[in-house]
């Protein structure tokens, strides 16, 4: 119903640890402890006597220790201070790094933010590669009589016909771009053979992406039963926008249908530099929701920064500034911290006959994410049973 109101970097990749929700707090973030075990391919062995015999006789050598001191990071800097909105529930997220913060922990109405998850759930059934349109989807009387129902109550809707026939990604360009409510009923029956059938497949691929706090209860989000924290939608649009069609299909600011002709998307952010996606979604019990993705660069490469905003009074517009102001702040407080130091010592290796080696970083490498107040500890560990390549007397 939108129109009713207009990675770890370097030499290894470091996962991300689960995240604490911080609730209203607008103190400092700290992550407990991530145990980040970086694999090290290459790492120089450094020691003092042997010579050639220590090196004929490394392949024969016992790893004694690698990496087990635990090693702590404090990123400087003052905490964010974040805009939370006053009423409704607001989530910050980087990708690869998870949810940086949040405020709000109750499931609440989403609108139409719902058919992020029905696009997840058509496309994990009938997969599309590069630009391929996919298979056609009839339209049907049934079809069209739900689209002059949605005409009479002023929902979100594209035009239909009896008789046309739409491609998958035509027809999941107007579920994701105008917002079409009854393309997301129109891609349910096709895909699961019923409405109810394709929401439990919806609830199922929920409780597999550790979407706990999130339920659907229709594929459109017009129910407000279909409900979601705003924590959980960041991390759903994450998985999203890391699905190429869905990620190319919401940064487009309109799409030209057969019947419809040319529909806009109704996403208030979209013209923003950086924005590319993700969905808006609007009806009168969920107020105005958002979900955004701005595309920064960070250490030379781009990385996605993701807000979210729900329940807004003052509907799409609301939720646009409140959403605009989170992500203003997390991008400004996003550094690369490194892990791992040229000439840090990460293995011991006890070589027959010599004395022992010291496995060394050979370089400067593996950073992470991260933001003022987090503290991270982390381990190095080799990347695998195999020693260096190099060695150094």
């Amino acid at each position: 119903m939108d129109q009713a109101l207009a990675r770890g970097r370097g030499a290894a990749k470091v996962p991300a640890a689960p995240q604490r929700r911080t609730g209203a707090q607008r103190g400092p973030l700290s992550r407990l402890a991530l145990l980040a075990a970086i694999g090290l391919s290459v790492f120089e062995l450094i020691g003092h006597g042997g010579g050639a015999s220590s090196a004929r006789n490394l392949a024969e050598g016992r790893l004694v220790s690698a990496g087990q001191k635990l090693r702590w990071v404090s990123i400087p800097g003052r905490p964010i201070r974040w805009s939370w909105p006053v009423v409704g529930e607001g989530a910050v997220g980087v990708e690869g790094e998870g949810v940086m913060a949040s405020a709000g922990l109750r499931p609440v109405p989403i609108a139409s933010l719902t058919k992020v998850m029905t696009a997840l759930v058509v496309l994990g059934d009938h997969p599309l590669i590069g630009d391929e349109p996919g298979p056609s989807i009839p339209v049907s009387a049934q079809d069209v009589a739900e689209y002059e129902m949605d005409v009479a109550n002023g929902y979100s809707r594209v035009a239909v016909e009896a008789g046309e026939e739409l491609t998958e990604r035509q027809a999941l360009e107007a579920l994701l771009i105008p917002s079409a409510d009854n393309m997301a009923d129109i891609l349910a029956r096709w895909d699961a053979g019923s409405i109810s059938n394709f929401v439990a497949k919806m609830n199922a691929e929920a409780r597999l992406l550790g979407l706990y706090y999130t339920h659907y209860a229709d594929a459109s989000g017009l129910d407000p039963s279909s409900a979601s924290t705003a924590a959980d939608q960041v991390r759903l649009a994450e998985i999203a926008m890391a699905n190429p069609v869905i990620a190319s299909i919401v940064s487009r600011p309109s799409v030209l249908l057969p019947v419809a002709g040319r529909v806009g998307n109704y996403n208030p952010l979209l013209a923003y530099p950086g924005i590319v996606g993700v969905k808006s979604g609007f009806t009168f019990k969920a107020g105005g929701c958002l979900v955004v993705a701005k595309k920064i660069r960070l250490g030379g490469e781009e990385v996605e920064v993701f807000a979210a905003v729900l329940g807004q009074p003052t509907g799409l517009q609301g939720a646009a500034a409140a959403a605009n102001a989170l992500l203003r702040e997390a991008t400004g407080a996003l550094r690369l911290v490194p892990l791992a130091s040229k000439g840090w010592r990460v293995a011991k290796v006890q070589v027959a006959g010599g004395s022992p080696l010291w496995g060394r970083v050979p370089y400067d490498s593996s950073a992470i994410i991260g933001w003022p107040g987090l503290r991270i500890g982390y381990r190095i560990a080799p990347l695998a049973g195999k020693l260096g390549h190099k060695v150094k007397r």
